[in-house]
């Protein structure tokens, strides 16, 4: 019985997963932004850098050095070292 339940919480979570599978589309897109980020980072230009990021808060950043919390592309900008 507890292998029948085991294949049944498998085969939940792997259709549950199913919908996250990336494209080769998903992936050229992905790659893409990375290298302009690359490209951008490697030149010291942040403005390109910045057009990266999503325009709204969604995006969450933490530091390790001096722990902090930044919310949006603005306010990972106006972060401090």
């Amino acid at each position: 019985m507890i292998t029948m339940r085991v294949a049944a919480i498998i085969a939940a979570l792997a259709s549950a997963t199913a919908s996250f599978a990336t494209t080769p589309d998903d992936e050229a897109a992905i790659r893409t932004l990375e290298d302009r980020f690359a490209a951008a980072l490697n030149s010291g230009n942040v403005d390109a850098m910045m057009k990266i990021h999503l325009p709204d808060t969604s995006l969450v950043a933490f530091d390790v050095v001096k722990p902090g919390q930044h919310l949006g592309a603005e306010g990972n900008l106006g972060a401090k070292p």
